[in-house]
């Protein structure tokens, strides 16, 4: 480069002045910002069109069909929901080839993203009865003297539905092995009885807490809480149980439209199979082993006579939505849903609300919005309603208990490591008579599926409709995780470097690192 008159040019290879600096930065300006419009639009166009799909493709941009789990309940016309399928029980399956499985809780963060076809799975009763026949001949012998071995698993200090989550999947490593699961130290869930553990809100889980320090000779398997956490491997999973079950279970296969016995089918070895039925057996866990103790009963039967107060409200008859909004503290844990988010507003749940109501081909009668956030559940009440195709037809159900508890939003950023542990005991005595009570009123869930609550809340309604429980739920990852995939084509496809700059920032701004796996 040269310099002239105080100004700087740019040399050409032959040696003449070239072009003003500020005229070749505006040049490139200019070409970046084209670039930019061309691929917002592509990128609007490509989001709408995901958006405005029909039942193939919802409005979120993900294959799935929904159709409500009990047909007898709602009017609902079967000749518009294609790949819907029912089983020998008449229940309303749901093929959805291209569906997260956040429910499979296999790891607490991250999910698998499957273009395949993925089997689904539903039950009966029987195989309930099987699975909490097994696990109380481990937990519940006639003597504790018959225990052949014990698994310890130690307390750590997570919220309470992720430390029922982890303790759902030791109780699966324990039963793999045969061995009665059991736990070491005390923990504040209960201050004044710290040795109860997950005991102070669900009913007893053995009947051998207090006794297997006194057998010496009976072996001993440890389990740390770093091993609880840990995804579960094919060698940790009961598979002796689930042949046992499996007879009373079927699947439906969309790649080949069969509706398979377990046995003949061609996943089960597979890691994509091996998750789905870990989903199954979190959901009848929920039903067999975490039985929540009757005062919080008594207290969600409460919160649903204050909703059922409108002479209208019939629960029996009444297609229900769950919508909960994850504890706001969590913004900075791997949940790029977050980042597109008004914290003013709820707005962002419309999109889903009319893509399920789509899906199931059915319109709510009523919807629960569950959150630690007293703004947005109040908020919720009025924003979301016009969102729903019964529009002020569809009545509003919270049970502020919550919210006036907490008192004020500073629970939100602070989570619940803020409360001393008697008001964390009385927080989540809340949050259980919440949740079970919205459980009794609600047929789906609009979650986060990266969230223990979310997820609990699914496996509680998969096993309240007896079907893998990703099939009652949309998550706002899917969307994410959808426009992810989107972007990183569009990345690999694109010669021109602006453009490739431009989708690595969407990338980033996004945090589609947190898929990167998927």
């Amino acid at each position: 480069m040269v310099q002239r008159s105080n100004r700087w040019y740019v040399q050409n290879i032959g040696g003449k002045a070239g072009v003003r600096a500020p005229t070749l930065l505006l040049l490139i300006s200019v070409l970046a910002s084209l670039s930019l419009l061309v691929l917002n639009a592509t990128y609007l166009n490509h989001h709408n069109q995901l958006m405005s799909q029909n039942h193939s493709v919802d409005h979120l941009g993900i294959n799935r069909t929904i159709t409500p789990a009990v047909s007898s309940r709602h009017n609902v016309n079967q000749d518009n929901v294609p790949h819907g399928r029912k089983d020998q029980n008449g229940v309303m399956m749901i093929v959805d080839p291209e569906r997260t499985l956040w429910t499979a809780g296999w790891n607490a963060r991250y999910t698998r993203y499957f273009k395949d076809s993925k089997p689904v799975i539903t039950w009966t009763k029987h195989a309930e009865d099987i699975f909490e026949r097994e696990y109380r001949r481990l937990h519940f012998p006639s003597s504790c003297l018959e225990v052949r071995g014990w698994m310890v698993t130690k307390p750590y200090w997570w919220g309470l539905v992720s430390v029922a989550r982890d303790y759902q999947s030791d109780i699966l490593r324990a039963m793999t092995k045969n061995l009665t699961l059991v736990h070491d130290g005390p923990y504040m869930f209960c201050p004044n009885n710290p040795e109860r553990y997950l005991n102070c809100f669900w009913e007893d889980f053995n009947s051998c807490q207090n006794v297997w320090k006194t057998q010496p000779n009976v072996p001993i398997v440890e389990q740390t809480w770093q091993d609880s956490i840990k995804p579960l491997s094919s060698d940790e999973f009961p598979h002796w149980l689930w042949r046992l079950m499996r007879d009373y279970m079927h699947i439906y296969d969309d790649s080949t439209e069969r509706i398979l016995s377990i046995e003949e089918d061609a996943f089960l070895d597979t890691d994509m199979f091996l998750q789905t039925k870990l989903s199954v057996m979190r959901a009848i866990m929920t039903k067999t082993v975490f039985k929540p103790r009757e005062f919080i009963i008594q207290s969600s039967k409460k919160s649903i006579e204050t909703w059922g107060g409108n002479k209208n409200y019939d629960e029996s008859s009444r297609l229900g939505l769950l919508i909960h909004v994850r504890r706001t503290d969590k913004l900075e844990d791997l949940g790029p849903h977050w980042r597109h988010i008004d914290f003013n507003s709820t707005r962002h749940m419309g999109p889903y609300i009319q893509a399920m109501e789509s899906a199931i081909n059915a319109s709510f009668d009523n919807y629960v919005v569950l959150s630690d956030d007293p703004h947005m559940q109040e908020k919720a009440t009025f924003e979301l309603t016009p969102y729903f195709q019964n529009g002020n037809g569809t009545q509003a159900l919270y049970s502020s208990s919550l919210c006036h508890f907490l008192g004020s939003n500073n629970f939100n950023y602070t989570g619940h490591e803020s409360l001393d542990y008697n008001a964390r005991h009385d927080l989540y005595v809340l949050l259980l008579s919440d949740i079970y009570a919205a459980i009794q009123v609600s047929d789906y869930i609009i979650g986060s599926g990266s969230c223990g609550v979310s997820q609990f809340i699914a496996w509680n309604l998969g096993a309240k409709h007896q079907f893998e429980p990703s099939l009652a739920a949309f998550w706002e990852e899917d969307l994410i995780v959808k426009e992810c995939h989107w972007l990183f084509d569009q990345h690999r496809q694109s010669k021109n470097p602006i453009t490739k700059a431009m989708l690595h920032r969407e990338w980033g701004r996004k945090k589609c690192a947190a898929f990167s796996a998927t």
